[in-house]
């Protein structure tokens, strides 16, 4: 997987992923919400 992204204007951006693939049922949802819950108060 890439470490990073290009974008139209030539920045480039980290990819980033949460790794839920093997997750037990019922905790992806609680992961999202932190992690959005987080980028909303970095922004």
């Amino acid at each position: 997987m890439a470490e990073s992204f290009v974008l139209n204007t030539g920045a480039r951006i980290p990819s980033v992923g949460l790794g839920m693939a093997k997750t037990e049922p019922g905790t992806v949802g609680e992961a999202v919400y932190a992690a959005v819950k987080v980028l909303s108060w970095n922004l």
